[in-house]
């Protein structure tokens, strides 16, 4: 699910927050779950020959969960032979998830009061700051069709 987008103009750059869940349902060592995890996608934007392009998007987590879809004993047992207080709070059962299907941690993983989320936030607004012609502006973008309806 993804949210409409508040984005700030500057002239030819723009900065886009967008939030978004992601909602997926696996099985992990034969039992079946919900896995939640609430987000925000930050991105960079540059418009070059009058077309926008994404330069740049980094995933801020939030905070995540996992259900299992019937609970179970063995929901339970798999719970306490896994470690996920070794994974950022905001992203543990995400984590899990991943490593369980045998993907790699896209890294770094950024969530609110890291050191290296602030970092990222101030280089979007070092870059974003930066002199460039045109007007300044913040948008809410709507998901509303011309009749109102949700497109």
């Amino acid at each position: 699910m993804i949210s409409s987008p508040v984005i700030r103009l500057a002239g030819d750059r723009a900065v886009a927050e967008t939030t978004v869940g992601i909602l997926v349902r696996r099985e992990i060592d034969g039992v079946l779950v919900d896995m939640t995890s609430n987000a925000r996608f930050i991105d960079r934007l540059e418009r070059r020959q009058r077309a926008w392009k994404i330069l740049e998007r980094a995933a801020i987590f939030e905070r995540d969960r996992l259900d299992p879809v019937v609970p179970s004993d063995a929901f339970v047992r798999m719970m306490q032979t896994v470690d996920v207080e070794k994974f950022p709070e905001p992203y543990r059962y995400m984590a899990f998830h991943l490593t369980a299907a045998g993907r790699p941690l896209a890294l770094p993983i950024h969530y609110d009061g890291a050191p290296h989320t602030r970092e990222l936030y101030a280089r979007y607004e070092t870059w974003f700051g930066q002199p460039t012609e045109g007007p300044r502006a913040t948008v809410a973008v709507s998901t509303k069709g011309p009749f109102g309806r949700t497109s």
